[in-house]
């Protein structure tokens, strides 16, 4: 199990055409986002290059260099790897930079160092780069149906009858999980696996949502 935490490039739209966000100081010293001063055109899709000032548009290269490497291993050694995390199935534009600090959402120009950084990943561009080398893609898909068709609801009646003090818990645990408005929909799952490997489970009688 590994967990990476990998930075977002964002161009953002101005009257002068597209620039890299950057960041700078205020007047009181304090970090902002900023447009930068070189062209950034050429890395925005054709079909986002005529949105209006401030649009956005993310991408993450070095996410792209680390699923480029991991599947070029995967399809010379043979093996697996399952990717589950909130993400967007088609490219868009906006920002989804994120900033936690105690289970809150916070600014993520305050404070550096003390908050925790996301970003939502590109699913189809990983599922791409994989198919670039020839691997078997399964999903992505949903956790919650992934979740569902792995048994989490017959695991969690289990759980529940072992444990009748603690059944309000773990069902609100499975919803928590398995729910669209919660976690459900918006995690989601991919499979990556050598062409000689079996399906993965959960995805056999699902269909990708790519």
């Amino acid at each position: 199990m590994s967990f990476l935490t990998l930075p977002v490039q964002q161009i953002v739209a101005t009257h002068s055409g597209w620039r890299e966000r950057v960041v700078a100081t205020g007047k009181a010293g304090q970090f902002m986002a900023m447009p930068g001063t070189a062209p950034m055109d050429n890395l925005v899709p054709s079909d986002f290059r005529n949105a209006p000032p401030s649009s956005i548009y993310e991408t993450s290269p070095d996410t792209g260099t680390v699923m480029y490497e991991i599947a070029g291993r995967l399809a010379r050694q043979g093996g697996a790897m399952l990717v589950v995390d909130y993400g967007y199935l088609l490219p868009g534009l906006g920002s989804t930079l994120q900033a936690v600090k105690n289970h809150q959402q916070v600014d993520p120009f305050e404070n550096p160092g003390e908050c925790d950084l996301t970003a939502h990943v590109n699913f189809l561009e990983i599922a791409n780069l994989a198919r670039m080398r020839e691997l078997r893609v399964s999903g992505p898909v949903e956790q919650g149906a992934w979740l569902k068709e792995l048994g989490i609801e017959a695991r969690a009646s289990q759980l529940a009858v072992a444990s009748p003090e603690r059944a309000d818990e773990i069902m609100e645990a499975r919803d928590r999980l398995v729910n669209a408005d919660q976690m459900g929909s918006l995690f989601k799952v991919l499979a990556v696996s050598s062409t000689d490997w079996p399906t993965p489970e959960g995805f056999v009688s699902l269909r990708p949502e790519l």
